[in-house]
């Protein structure tokens, strides 16, 4: 008999090399238990990207709402400021003034 056909037949070579193997496969395992957590933690961390990327284009939709309405208010404020500004004779120009119509929320009525 050779000496390759004895070795493949030695108990002792065929252990040492299932074990060998064997803790290939555990390496092999670790790793891809690793490799799945880091996975884990990646769509995690996507997801809150997500969020937070959705959040940032409402607020950008809403600045663009206000930006498109400013042209709109600054003519206001310009025609009524203009109209105010005419005095009709020697008597001051008016006052622009806001008055609250509702209470603010949580104010109580202090008057009864």
């Amino acid at each position: 008999m050779s000496s390759s056909y004895s070795s493949t037949f030695n108990p002792q070579v065929q252990h040492a090399t299932l074990i060998t193997r064997i803790n290939e496969k555990r390496n092999e395992l670790e790793n891809l238990k690793a490799l799945q957590g880091f996975s884990r933690d990646l769509a995690n961390n996507l997801d809150r990207l997500a969020e937070k990327l959705n959040t940032l284009a409402d607020g950008t939709e809403a600045v663009a709402e206000v930006m498109a309405n400013w042209d709109s208010v600054l003519r206001a404020i310009y025609m009524a400021s203009a109209v105010l500004s005419k005095p009709k004779s020697d008597a001051l120009p008016q006052t622009l003034v806001r008055v609250a119509t509702e209470p603010p929320h949580g104010a109580t009525n202090t008057d009864s």
